[in-house]
């Protein structure tokens, strides 16, 4: 997860998922259920 100021402004954090190289941004109201979900796989 990277959490830089502009992505503060934006009110989104971003998810990269490392073994695939993709990156998504995520809201950050949304950021506990979404890692939940990409950790649990």
């Amino acid at each position: 997860m990277i959490l830089g100021e502009r992505d503060i402004a934006d009110g989104v954090a971003q998810v990269k998922n490392l073994a695939e190289g993709e990156q998504t941004a995520v809201p950050l109201a949304d950021i506990v259920t979404t890692l939940k979900e990409r950790l649990s796989k």
